[in-house]
């Protein structure tokens, strides 16, 4: 039926649209690179940024649909940062602190994983406010 592909390499991302059948959907799992991914035949993502980015997310691929790759780009640079912050600098307390900072339910973390210090739940506030996610 489909695959979820996450290591950003957009390479291999092109050369897995093309040796797919038509009916099977390749989606990626990276927000830091939605936009050219899109650009390679993705249909979607299964993103963490999602979680806390959704409505971005959904535009910057209404944009790409409608043919807006200007408004599309636009969107995608302004999300990496958050991308890289929530994913590879502070992982899951990173996303829950996020979600806590948007006024959700983030909760704690489990065992052996420690919540954010002062600082990091400061920097990730400004990182998140820059990008527009609060």
């Amino acid at each position: 039926i489909g695959i979820k592909e996450s290591s950003s390499n957009i390479g291999k991302f092109g050369i897995m649209v093309k040796e797919v059948s038509k009916d099977f959907q390749v989606l990626t799992g990276s927000a830091s690179g939605f936009l050219g991914t899109l650009s390679m035949g993705a249909v979607g993502g299964v993103m963490a940024l999602a979680n806390i980015a959704a409505t971005q997310l959904n535009r910057l691929m209404e944009h790409f649909e409608q043919g807006n790759l200007a408004k599309a780009g636009s969107i995608q640079r302004e999300l990496i940062r958050a991308n890289v912050a929530i994913t590879a600098h502070y992982g899951i307390p990173g996303l829950k602190a996020a979600l806590d900072m948007q006024g959700y339910y983030g909760g704690p973390v489990r065992s052996p994983l420690m919540p954010l210090s002062d600082s990091e739940r400061d920097d990730l506030r400004v990182i998140l406010t820059k990008a527009g996610l609060l």
